[in-house]
């Protein structure tokens, strides 16, 4: 029974041993295997993040950009020159070297575009609106408009886009559609450029768009064109890389950055590496085990409208980055395989023994058959071991490793063939020499002295030898030496097991250089780097954070954020940090601190253990000081006016909106005042701009100094101010104020070294009475401005009813108006001039009337204005002067006499239309003979505009037709002008004629007006001459030409008799 428990047990505690070596083996190199594969995946995913945040940053800069380029057309007075985009882009091109362009699109009209064309060949000979066609530029066809590359910086190397119409490209279209809806900067996509040559890859780019508005221009107004940035996707996504260190066309990390939300070829803007392959179906096999193994990254972004998608790929090679597990793999078979075969050799050493035993117990008994037995025993043992030697050696000669075994005297009992190769042995005689020329630099030295030691002592030990194989380059090895005891626990010799480590080697370097250049880099980065631990201790900080703080490093390293900080907030920033340490997820934060002080832009990121677990926290700081002082001067330039400092409609707007709010939850009232200076434009027109800019300040100190701090006085624009006025118990209040507000203007102010003063009128509507709404509330303001103007000026008026309908009755007086030409409502009548001198009618006025079906004869004061306003009176001046040329001909074509009409003509004529086409256009057509028209204007005509109306008229005059100024005396004095403009007769004002015998000043002035006009070869014209004593009293001073009543009133043209 004994002997067959011994035979039946000992094999089961072996294979017990062996297959709990392989599981523990199998365990031990899943787990490394896995643990190196998350530290891989981790660190390419940590680059591949680099690389996508330092791209969508740079973008995300470049639309900043484009918005600083953009407010230059906003904040500027005067339109914007070539010089100035030339000046202002210099520094931002300097600043952002990726930026291929700077372009400013104007929109041209088809009818403008000769003389635009031709004012461009002024400056670039040879020039031409172009467009792009199969990448080649081509003369542009005739469309209804253009939208034309006009300004470009820098122009040298961009010559082809100068006058390109980029309005047949659909991406630009889009993007500018884009931006005219949210107000921002938006991107097309991938474009082909005008720049460079056809088919070269680097013209692929795309351009960032945002709308030009005039300047202070009311809302719906067209943009006049639009501020480009022109991208090449090779140098910018390169520049953008490179900025972080992260552009290396040697790197095993593949980029590929496509304009759009998926991977697509047709869409690819910028790759460095082989095509990104294909990602590989998902199961249940580790991919780790993928002998090539590729791991992908995808991310998308969008910035100014357009998505971004970038794939970031490299491949994992097993035998790389596996090394360790592979080791603990090999390593651990081979100790399961040793174990167990010294296990089996221990029971079987237990068996033998329990035989002999049996045999001395029953030696008396059966000595001989015990005998027999025992040689069968031993014979069988003996083959036994003899298995197990060749397991052992055909387990060590297809082992990839170098197995060596040594006896007590360290001489070599057993190599496998392996070992055999690579030492150039070429018998199987352990004792053959070895040639020295296999062991360089003394390594076998090192190892000998070793291998005695362990042998010595017992106690294992490793050591890296260096060997020359024939014909190969050198290998090093990891040698693994373990000592071999006999049954007694004595060193009988020790096995070697060595491991060609030259690979691990040679990546361990590259790894270490990898890391000097992370240190480098990190070193002399300008963003401030700082690894924070657990308790927010500083373990790595580099240059720039020293230099930053103005400490030393040693200073600042494993230093609390608490202790010794220069962080204006340290608290806060500390918060952030632990708050990091406990989500795991990623925040951004700004911090001040820094002689001089500045503000830095921390990004937060989390860095984590193998099991998750968050260890430290990576700050990476940069500095925004400069970016923050630019979004607090856009900021004000969005919601202040530029010139007096004021909030502007938009902020306005906001004021009134929580004013309105606070008012209905409190059940108070809010005053709304709309300001107008009298005659500002007349100020401002004779004066000049610098001196109603001036005017336009010194209103806006005085209007703030009236209010209260909880008010606010904005500038609409012009000299259009309002005040909200919250918090409002009695409207007596409101009264008070205007009151107030009108005396402080009313101040005398010098102006340009002249002392003047200047009124304002105000119209005053209350919440919730006069309106819910702030819509409402300036409306009925802007009504009752206008009802205190019609009073005189100078006085402030409440919002009324009356108010309400008289706006009403003007709409519909309006309305009446546009369709009274159709039905054939307005009629000229003519009243007759008198010539003193000969005593006749020579002329006539031709004078505007309407009769209206509804509302019967309509006085033209209640319907001139608003034609004005609405700039009918371009049409209805061409249909006055176009009867009054008729009728001339008709009456010249009747008497013997020239015969002719003067027609009035208004400033919007002059500014609005062509007007000495118009002119030249009706004489052609009526046959009207040039010197019996004659053409009115106000003094005002004169002010404004001088250069384009001096022109005006010049062209005017030399068709022969006569110039007169109507109701001279009347407006602001500007006798310098006559010299000027081809003026013909000056036509003395009624309100000075009427007075003329009985009031001796006004005499006066109607002789000097006579005399100075006579002097300056003029002919004189009195109005409003109504009696026979008026009349010979003109005529006895040397007056040419008299109108009025005492010749006649005005009539049709039928009507009018020539005496």
């Amino acid at each position: 029974m004994f002997r067959s428990r011994g035979l039946s047990a000992f094999p089961f505690a072996a294979l017990f041993a062996l297959l709990a070596g392989l599981s523990a083996t199998a365990l031990l190199f899943l787990g490394v295997g896995q643990l190196e594969y998350d530290r891989v995946l981790l660190d390419f995913r940590q680059q591949a993040d680099e690389r996508v945040f330092a791209i969508r940053d740079g973008l995300d800069d470049s639309a900043q950009v484009l918005v600083v380029l953009n407010r230059l057309f906003v904040t500027v007075d005067t339109p914007v020159t070539r010089e100035q985009f030339h000046i202002f882009t210099q520094p931002l091109l300097a600043r952002y070297p990726y930026v291929q362009a700077f372009n400013f699109h104007r929109i041209i009209l088809d009818e403008d575009r000769p003389a635009y064309e031709a004012r461009m060949r002024a400056l670039y000979p040879g020039f031409g609106i172009t467009m792009l066609k199969d990448g080649k530029v081509y003369p542009s066809p005739r469309r209804p408009i253009y939208t034309v590359v006009d300004y470009l910086e820098p122009l040298a190397g961009n010559e082809p886009a100068l006058g390109l119409d980029v309005t047949r490209n659909l991406g630009e279209r889009d993007a500018l559609a884009n931006a005219l809806a949210t107000g921002k900067p938006a991107s097309t996509g991938l474009l082909q450029l005008a720049q460079g040559h056809a088919g070269d890859a680097s013209r692929r780019g795309f351009v960032m768009l945002m709308p030009v508005y005039p300047r202070n221009a009311p809302p719906g107004t067209p943009a006049i064109g639009d501020t480009a940035a022109v991208f090449r996707t090779d140098g910018l996504f390169k520049t953008l890389l490179d900025s972080v260190g992260e552009f290396d066309p040697k790197s095993s990390i593949g980029l590929s950055i496509y304009a759009g939300t998926r991977q697509d070829e047709h869409n690819l803007a910028f790759r460095t590496g082989g095509q990104p392959p294909a990602a590989a179906a998902r199961s249940w096999w580790p991919d780790w085990l993928t002998p090539h193994n590729t791991e992908i990254v995808t991310r998308s972004f969008n910035v100014a409208g357009q998505n971004w998608y970038v794939v970031a790929y490299a491949p994992v090679p097993f035998l790389v980055n596996h090394v360790g597990s592979l080791m603990a793999l090999l390593g651990g078979v081979l100790l399961s395989v040793l174990a167990s075969a010294w296990l089996l050799r221990q029971a079987l050493q237990a068996v033998e023994v329990r035989r002999l035993v049996e045999k001395r117990t029953a030696a008396l008994k059966h000595a001989n058959a015990e005998l027999v037995a025992d040689i069968t025993e031993r014979m069988r043992v003996e083959r036994l071991l003899a298995d197990r030697e060749r397991e052992f050696r055909a387990l060590a000669e297809n082992s990839p490793d170098a197995v060596c075994r040594y006896g007590r005297d360290a001489e070599i009992l057993y190599m496998n063939s392996h070992l055999h190769q690579i030492l150039g042995k070429t018998t199987n005689d352990p004792k053959e020499r070895i040639s020295p020329e296999r062991f360089p630099d003394q390594s076998q030295r090192r190892f000998l002295k070793v291998l005695r030691q362990v042998i010595a002592t017992g106690q294992d030990n490793e050591v890296e030898l260096t060997i020359q194989p024939p014909g190969e380059v050198m290998r090093t090895y990891h040698v693994l030496l373990v000592a071999e005891h006999d049954a007694d626990g004595s060193v009988g010799g020790a096995l070697t097991i060595g491991r060609d480590i030259t690979d691990f080697k040679r990546v361990q370097t590259q790894l270490i250089a990898r890391e000097q250049d992370f240190r480098t880099l990190a070193e002399n980065s300008p963003d401030l780097i700082v690894r924070y631990d657990h308790d927010t201790r500083r373990l790595y900080a580099n240059q720039a954070f020293a230099d930053a703080t103005g400490q030393l490093l040693s200073d600042v390293l494993d230093k609390p954020v608490t202790e010794g900080s220069v962080l204006k907030n340290p608290a806060a920033f500390n918060a952030a940090l632990a708050n990091v340490l406990q989500s795991g997820l990623a925040d951004t934060v700004d911090v001040e601190f820094g002689k001089p002080l500045k503000t830095w832009q921390m990004r937060l990121n989390p860095e984590f253990d193998p099991q998750g677990n968050v260890v430290s926290v990576l700050a990476v700081g940069r500095d925004i000081t400069e970016l923050l002082a630019y979004r607090q001067k856009i900021h004000s330039l969005a919601f202040y006016d530029v010139l007096t400092g004021l909030p502007n409609r938009a902020l306005f707007n906001d004021r009134i909106a929580q004013a309105l709010v606070n008012a209905q939850r409190n059940n108070d009232k809010v005053g709304v005042m709309m300001l107008d200076l009298d005659r500002f434009k007349t100020i401002n027109d004779t004066l000049g701009h610098s001196a109603g800019d001036d005017l336009l300040c010194e209103t806006a100190t005085r209007l703030k100094s009236c209010v209260r701090a909880s008010d606010t006085v904005a500038r609409l624009g012009g000299d259009e101010f309002i005040l909200v006025l919250p918090g409002i118990r009695e409207e007596t209040r409101l009264s008070t104020l205007a009151s107030h507000i009108l005396g402080r203007l009313a101040t005398p102010m010098t102006l340009d070294g002249r002392e003047l003063v200047v009124t304002g009128s105000i119209g005053i509507s209350v919440f919730p009475q006069d309106g819910a709404l702030a819509e409402t509330l300036v409306k009925n303001a802007d009504g009752a401005l206008y009802d205190a103007k019609a009073k005189g000026r100078n006085n402030f008026q409440f919002y009324s009813q009356e108010i309400s309908q008289r706006d009403h009755e003007r709409l519909g007086l309006e309305a009446d108006l546009r369709r009274s030409l159709i039905r054939g409502e307005l009629m000229v009548y003519y009243q007759p001039k008198f010539d003193f001198m000969h005593g006749e009618v020579v002329g006539a006025e031709a004078l505007l009337r309407w009769h209206h079906p509804e509302r019967g004869w309509v006085a033209p004061d209640s319907f001139i204005g608003i034609a004005e306003d609405t700039g009918l009176i371009v049409e209805i001046g061409e249909y006055v002067l176009r009867d009054a040329c008729r009728v001339a001909l008709e009456w010249n074509r009747i008497h013997q006499r020239d015969l002719h009409v003067a027609v009035n003509i208004s400033p919007r004529q002059v500014q609005q239309s062509d007007m000495g086409a118009t002119v030249r256009k009706v004489l052609a057509e009526t046959g009207c003979a040039p010197r019996w028209l004659e053409l009115e204007m106000t003094e005002s005509l004169l002010l404004k505009d001088h250069a384009a109306t001096r022109t005006t008229l010049e062209t005017i005059y030399a068709m022969g037709v006569n110039i007169a100024v109507d109701d001279f005396g009347t407006g602001y004095s500007a006798l310098s002008y006559l010299t000027h403009f081809p003026i013909t007769t000056l036509k003395i004002d009624s309100s000075f004629i009427k007075d003329v015998i009985h009031k001796p000043s006004s005499a006066v002035l109607v002789q000097s007006i006579i005399a100075m006009a006579h002097g300056m070869g003029m002919t004189v014209v009195a109005e409003g001459v109504e009696t026979a004593e008026q009349a010979g009293w003109l005529k006895a001073i040397g007056c040419d030409m008299g109108q009025g009543y005492h010749w006649g009133k005005a009539v049709p043209a039928g009507e009018f008799e020539v005496k």
